[in-house]
């Protein structure tokens, strides 16, 4: 009967077969570690970040170092790092056998979100209106100062208006800007000093109008312009404009102004026209001819047809006139009555 074998007991043979297997173990690692360190590492021509570092595997392609070596430019910026500095800081952590593919330099850029003036503007706008009542209507204008700026391009809330002073008198203003979450900006806000621009709305033209044409309310719109840029003549109560006809063809776009339009004739030169005399006691009435065209409450020559006397007369409707009493110099009628 065979001795039970004690199942710590180890044979030879079963040694040699450990012995093998663990060599072969050593070998994988070894030929792993070999493809690792001869695996190529080269450097990128143009690198991207976000952060305000630069780090090895921004840099190197095949680089898992994560370590910060260099600072990036400012956000929306771009800067060059030589290749010799950036292959001596990979040596410095591990990395060696950076192949750098004939580069002397590699080009770093910095994300941004772009700031812009017409943003600055409608905030500052809306502060003012929230703090000092501004007219909806004001415009701003951005005099002086950081009339834009480059943020980091995770800053992505809307700017904020700080320390606005305003005087009403001169209609000037300060004020700082942040972003939140903008470090550069936080560190240094922007300043800005501008003014506001007095508005109107004034009607302008929304058509062509030809010559004699009769504006209608369908014919403008108002629009918001400068009051520095408008003359003392030109029209802002639309009440004023529509009825009244064109003096010339005018534009589409065209701001009005008093030269442009006039009551519209009711009243044609060289028209037939209906003339009424009223008197104390005596009312006549006689055909006359218009020497000269007009509108409604215009005076105007025009000729008796039978008696060709010439007389003043205020248009008061579509071919209607009545005489003033006032005879223009003329030869003296047979009979002498005023009007034939």
């Amino acid at each position: 009967m065979n001795p039970q074998r004690n199942p710590l007991e180890i044979t030879g043979r079963h040694l040699v077969y450990f012995v093998a297997g663990a060599c072969a173990a050593l070998g994988v690692l070894a030929a792993s570690a070999a493809r690792s360190q001869t695996a190529p590492v080269r450097l990128k021509p143009i690198v991207t970040v976000e952060a305000d570092v630069v780090r090895l595997s921004d840099l190197i392609d095949g680089a898992s170092a994560d370590i910060a070596v260099f600072g990036a430019p400012a956000p929306g910026g771009t800067g060059q790092i030589s290749t010799a500095r950036i292959v001596a800081a990979a040596r410095e952590h591990g990395v060696n056998g950076v192949e750098t593919s004939g580069l002397t330099t590699i080009t770093v850029r910095r994300a941004g979100r772009r700031v812009t003036a017409d943003e600055i503007s409608q905030a500052v706008t809306a502060a003012l209106i929230a703090e000092h009542q501004l007219n909806a209507d004001a415009e701003v204008e951005l005099n002086a100062g950081q009339l834009e700026a480059t943020v980091e391009s995770s800053a992505t809330q809307p700017l904020v208006i700080r320390n606005l002073s305003y005087n009403g008198a001169s209609g000037r203003f300060e004020a700082t800007y942040v972003v939140p979450g903008s470090r550069a900006l936080e560190l240094n806000p922007g300043r800005i000093v501008g003014s506001i621009a007095d508005i109107r709305r004034v009607p302008v033209l929304t058509r062509p109008i030809l010559k004699g044409d009769v504006v209608s309310a369908a014919d403008i719109v108002l629009e918001r312009r400068r009051r520095s840029d408008l003359s003392g003549d030109v029209f802002v109560d639309p009440a004023k404009i529509v009825g009244n006809a064109a003096r010339r063809p005018l534009p589409r776009g065209t701001l009005l102004r008093e030269a442009d339009l006039q009551r519209p004739e009711v009243v044609e030169k060289n028209a037939g026209v209906t003339m009424t005399y009223d008197g104390p006691g005596l009312q006549l009435t006689m055909r006359g001819k218009a020497l000269a065209g007009g509108a409604v409450g215009d005076i105007i020559q025009v000729q008796n047809v039978t008696s060709k006397r010439t007389v003043e007369a205020a248009v008061t409707g579509p071919n209607r006139v009545a005489v003033t009493g006032t005879v223009l110099p003329q030869k003296t009628a047979r009979n002498g009555a005023a009007i034939q």
